[in-house]
């Protein structure tokens, strides 16, 4: 039975990387919420949204071909995030009604991914692997939290 790996427009997807047993926290979840509703309002790097807590610190904005992803640092927690931008932009929309499959892992052939969100990924795939690794040099012990809206859901799990 192939397995295929799709993803639903509407959702909000929140990801973490705290241990192997993850645990619902209502902090974690609020954390995501707010990452990714800063991703809609961050404009010319400044963090400075309703919802763009002070303790949490915006490393960088990516924005390539419609579609934005934000990180941020929390010292505090000790906690990165990466958060994704749902659709916005006439591109993004375009990308979520390319919703034929490829199959893109060459080790994994069964799984497949909507075209639209994949070349989206595509987009700012590889500024974000460079900051992902700057981050983790920095400090491996760090968690990791991945979170986006609507498309960004999408994204947010193709990372």
């Amino acid at each position: 039975m192939t397995f295929i790996y799709n993803v639903f427009i509407s959702s909000l997807f929140i990801f973490s990387l705290y241990s192997s047993s993850a645990t619902y926290s209502s902090l974690v979840s609020m954390n995501a919420l707010n990452i990714s509703q800063a991703s809609y309002c961050i404009s010319n790097n400044i963090w400075n949204c309703a919802t763009c807590q002070s303790d949490i610190q915006l490393l960088e904005m990516i924005e390539e071909g419609g579609v934005r992803v934000i990180t941020t640092l929390n010292n505090k927690t000790n906690e990165f995030a990466i958060g994704f931008r749902g659709s916005s932009n006439v591109k993004n929309w375009i990308d979520n009604i390319q919703f034929s499959q490829v199959n893109p892992y060459i080790n994994f052939p069964d799984v497949a991914v909507d075209k639209g969100f994949y070349k989206a990924f595509g987009q700012i795939r590889e500024r974000l692997i460079q900051n992902i690794n700057q981050i983790y040099k920095l400090n491996p012990e760090m968690s990791f939290l991945i979170t986006g809206h609507s498309l960004g859901g999408a994204l947010a799990t193709l990372t």
